[in-house]
C-alpha cells in the first residue's frame, strides 16, 4: 500500500509540476504581449508628438504669414487713404472706397446692431477678414479723432 501512496504522490507532484510549467509559460507569453503593446503604444505616442509638433509649427508659420500679409494690407490701405485724401483736398472730388461706397457705413451699422464680424460678412456677402480689417481701421481712426480732439 505504501507503494501505491508513493505512486499517487509522485503522480500528483508530476501534475503539479506540469501545471506550474504551463502557468509560468502563460505568464511569460502574457508579459511578452504586454511588452509588445507597450512598445506599439510608445511608437504611436512618439508619432503623435511629432504630428502635433509639426501642426504647431505650421500653425505658427501660418500665423506669421497672415500677420505679415495683414501688415502689408494695412500699409496699402493707409497709402490708399493718403492718396484719396490728397485727391480730395486738391480737387474737391469725392473718391469712393474700392470696397464700395457705403460698405464701411453698413459694417458700422450692423456691428452696432450686435452682429459679429463673421455675421456681418455673411450679411454683406464679403470676406470676414475684410470686415475685421475695416473694423480695426475704423477703431484706429476713431482713436486718432479722440486723441486729436482731446
Amino acid at each position: 500500500m505504501s507503494y501505491a501512496v508513493a505512486a499517487v504522490v509522485l503522480a500528483d507532484l508530476a501534475v503539479i509540476g506540469v501545471c506550474v510549467f504551463y502557468l509560468s509559460r502563460a505568464g511569460q507569453a502574457l508579459d511578452e504581449r504586454w511588452e509588445k503593446q507597450r512598445h506599439a503604444l510608445e511608437g504611436v505616442r512618439g508619432a503623435l508628438e511629432r504630428l502635433v509638433a509639426e501642426a504647431d509649427r505650421r500653425a505658427h508659420d501660418f500665423a506669421q504669414l497672415l500677420g505679415t500679409r495683414e501688415q502689408d494690407l494695412r500699409g496699402l490701405l493707409h497709402r490708399l487713404a493718403e492718396q484719396e485724401e490728397r485727391v480730395r483736398s486738391s480737387s474737391g472730388i469725392e473718391v469712393s472706397s474700392p470696397a464700395g461706397p457705403g460698405l464701411a457705413n453698413e459694417v458700422s451699422r450692423l456691428t452696432a446692431a450686435g452682429l459679429g464680424p463673421v455675421d456681418v460678412a455673411r450679411e454683406l456677402k464679403v470676406d470676414p477678414a475684410q470686415v475685421r480689417l475695416m473694423l480695426d481701421l475704423y477703431g484706429e481712426a476713431k482713436a486718432k479723432e479722440r486723441r486729436a480732439g482731446a
